[in-house]
């Protein structure tokens, strides 16, 4: 099977213009991705849950994208803030409003509607020191139930990323934007302060604007939902 694809952004046209499996690339100004095989249309939109279905690719299970013609991706800063908080929500820790700090600029109504989409409502408190380094990095502290063991949060974590090809634990190399710079990694980093009843995770989080938050991603999802391997063309 082979594709015809159509977007308006320049680095994401020459991306699937080396994509094994897309046959045709047009400029057509749209904002996210259409893509077409005869009469099947699909498309990827960023920033908008107006989508069949909207959210971080790796937080969702494969076959609802599989079957979706519409599909939502998160901004930029709201990536690393589901990187952060997705396991920790999903798994029912987070217990109170967490703070997120990113040099990207928020989408606030994005975030939220993120946020929601995964079950969490109390919203987050948001600060922004938007630079121009083509590294993104976020830093949240949220504070969770104090786990019976250590290793549920790791488990939390290793259930959500522990297969992906783009996020990926790192507690080893320098966390410097050189850890991330020109790949399409998303690496995290995780810490605790152990209390009772509840303790502070601190989450950070690196990724490339280019890379696994930029074009990257949405030729991600758009494998997914064609059922190719997640990393082709990446």
């Amino acid at each position: 099977m082979t594709l015809r694809v159509s977007t308006g952004d320049p680095s994401l046209l020459a991306a699937l213009s080396r994509h094994p499996r897309v046959s045709q690339v047009s400029n057509d100004g749209h904002p996210g991705l259409r893509f077409s095989v005869d009469d099947w249309h699909r498309s990827i939109v960023v920033g908008s849950t107006s989508g069949e279905v909207t959210g971080l690719t790796e937080l969702i299970d494969n076959n609802p994208l599989v079957c979706a013609d519409t599909f939502s991706l998160p901004t930029p800063a709201t990536s690393l803030a589901l990187i952060a908080l997705g396991p920790i929500i999903l798994a029912g820790m987070l217990v109170a409003p967490p703070t997120l700090t990113t040099n990207l600029e928020w989408d606030v109504a994005d975030l939220e509607a993120q946020l929601t989409e995964l079950g969490w409502q109390e919203g987050a408190v948001i600060q922004s020191q938007p630079d121009d380094s083509n590294v993104a990095a976020l830093t949240a502290f949220a504070e969770i139930k104090a786990p019976e063991d250590l290793a549920e949060i790791d488990e939390a974590f290793a259930e959500r990323f522990g297969r992906s090809f783009f996020v990926r634990e790192d507690d080893i190399s320098d966390w410097t934007p050189a850890a991330v710079a020109g790949s399409q990694l998303a690496l995290y980093r995780l810490r605790i302060t152990v209390d009772e009843p509840n303790s502070l995770l601190t989450v950070r989080v690196l990724a490339d604007r280019n890379g696994k938050l930029g074009p990257g991603q949405i030729i991600h999802a758009m494998n997914v939902m064609c059922g190719f391997e997640e990393s082709l063309g990446v």
